[in-house]
């Protein structure tokens, strides 16, 4: 493509945060973590919730886990916001030390990583919930 065919072209690219984007019909940091919410419902129910906790999906179980060792361990002054953006970090962070049912990573050694519940992904049964992302 030459310039000036790009210059024909009629996109637009809006670019907006901290805020901004609710004004543009975009979902706010809690609106994106209700789509997140009932999109896991769908796509990665616990099949075995041994936590005492109510969960229905992987993405719920990780942010109650955070919320619960961040009250437990993290002075109050000091918590981070839990939102989205940390609970899937959390979760892929996790997950990429897991290889063929063990954690492989290097990190492993130095955290104790908490029993994770199953999950039924498309119809299957994915053992401890990270495998299914």
């Amino acid at each position: 493509m030459n310039l000036k065919e790009c210059e024909m072209k009629k996109n637009l690219l809006i670019v907006v945060g901290a805020g901004a984007s609710v004004e543009f019909d975009m979902p706010s940091v809690g609106g994106i973590d209700d789509i997140l919410v009932k999109m896991a419902d769908e796509k990665f129910p616990i099949i075995n919730n041994f936590y005492s906790y109510p969960v229905n999906n992987l993405y719920s179980f990780v942010k109650k886990k955070i919320e619960n060792y961040m009250n437990l361990y993290v002075a109050e002054h000091l918590r981070p916001d839990i939102n989205y953006e940390s609970i899937l970090y959390a979760m892929t962070s996790v997950g990429g030390c897991k290889s063929q049912g063990r954690f492989t990573s290097t990190k492993a050694a130095m955290l104790e990583i908490c029993e994770i519940p199953d999950v039924l992904r498309e119809g299957i049964l994915k053992q401890s919930g990270l495998e299914a992302l």
